[in-house]
């Protein structure tokens, strides 16, 4: 079968289920989905039951997210704070939902724009004093703004066309520029074990399944380089799971999910 990121006919059969297949393919280092999920309106799809509730129900922080969550923001924030020293740059978020990361991004002190499909959900980043744009990008109100940094968590997989939208934020990105991306590594240990059971498979959501060699190869072909790659776990690991942490210490690959800084050349 053909790889719709690359053109390749190396490519074979990692998952099979009755409805769907993952093929990987061993050019690019990446898989997608078998048939590809059904184009979903992100625009209209109601994250917090209606508009009306929407509004009712309390805003969430951080304290109030799962441990792994807390973890994958923590290092975000670190990862940002690293590459991005100036608090003067701007960042912009691609698919902020209800703004949890964005406005920890805020209160670091970053110049912080997001744009999020959602109506609900951008409602609510508003409401938090976040600067929002509904809908998707690129986008006509912010295409004259050149940003340092674009951030893209679990956004990549769900894009029918991710080189397109990949070129896109290249243009609108200063020299030297960076991409955040936090992907799910469909190569990891857990998923090994897991197999069909791993979570983030997702056949009616996810077009792709990305590992951080498929970014590199993918990205490099666009005018990027990979500057840094960090690990975490998004799988809540219990006792079961005990073998895992533990070699997770020492082969941070293991962990299904990947923190990926691309840099424009």
């Amino acid at each position: 079968m053909l790889c719709p990121l690359c053109n390749s006919t190396n490519t074979k059969s990692f998952l099979k289920q009755t409805n769907y297949e993952i093929i990987k393919c061993s050019n690019c280092k990446n898989g997608f989905t078998s048939p590809p999920p059904v184009e979903l309106n992100y625009e209209h799809m109601d994250f917090h039951a209606n508009e009306i509730i929407a509004h009712e129900i309390p805003l969430r922080g951080y304290p109030e997210l799962v441990k792994t969550h807390q973890k994958t923001y923590d290092l975000n924030i670190k990862l940002i704070k690293k590459h991005l020293p100036n608090k003067k740059s701007k960042i912009l978020e691609i698919g902020s939902g209800e703004g949890i990361l964005a406005e920890m991004i805020l209160k670091s002190g970053y110049d912080i724009t997001c744009i999020e499909p959602s109506l609900t959900a951008s409602k609510r980043a508003i409401k938090r004093g976040l600067k929002c744009v509904q809908g998707f990008f690129p986008n006509s109100i912010i295409i004259d703004t050149k940003f340092d940094m674009v951030i893209m968590t679990q956004v990549l997989e769900h894009i029918e066309q991710p080189l397109k939208l990949l070129k896109n934020i290249y243009k609108q990105l200063e020299k030297g520029g960076l991409i955040l991306l936090n992907q799910t590594n469909f190569e990891s240990l857990i998923v090994k074990i897991q197999k069909e059971n791993w979570y983030a498979w997702l056949p009616k959501q996810h077009y792709w399944h990305f590992t951080p060699k498929g970014i590199k190869e993918i990205s490099a072909n666009l005018g990027f380089k990979v500057v840094d790659c960090q690990y975490s776990n998004l799988v809540s690991l219990g006792r079961k799971e005990k073998l895992i942490r533990d070699l997770a210490i020492f082969f941070p690959k293991n962990q299904d999910q990947f923190h990926v800084l691309l840099q424009k050349q």
